[in-house]
């Protein structure tokens, strides 16, 4: 046997061995770990004091990533009475909120929830928005 068979037949036996320690096919891929769920940040931060383009102050903020995010109203006690009026504005990158990233704004009152969809990562907030 030469050299070249024998590492052949090696490659061989070890693609053996992982398929039989694999139940003899690849297992699946692992489901992600992001969540679409966003966790409240504390009330005192200073976030919560920029007051929105209409003059309106956050209700409520949160830590974002791009993609489909939903707001749990019960994890935003101060925004509750307010739904189903209330709009999402994310900070911009002057440090002002802003709707211009934000789509898809979907207000439920079934869920009690708020979910939107964003295009871009940072700091989002709930605002108070006119009936």
């Amino acid at each position: 046997m030469t050299t070249r068979t024998a590492l052949m037949v090696a490659v061989l036996a070890a693609v053996v061995i992982l398929l039989a320690a694999c139940g003899g096919s690849v297992p699946p891929a692992a489901e992600p770990t992001t969540s679409p769920f966003v966790a409240a940040l504390p009330a005192d931060r200073a976030e919560m004091a920029i007051a929105a383009p209409d003059g309106t102050l956050p209700c409520g903020i949160a830590e974002v990533d791009w993609g489909y995010r939903i707001f749990r109203l019960g994890d935003f006690p101060a925004c509750q009475p307010l739904q189903p009026n209330l709009a999402v504005y994310c900070l911009d990158g002057s440090g002002a909120w802003s709707a211009a990233n934000v789509f898809d704004l979907d207000i439920s009152t079934d869920t009690s929830t708020v979910a939107f969809n964003v295009q871009q990562a940072g700091i989002c907030g709930l605002f108070p928005a006119s009936p």
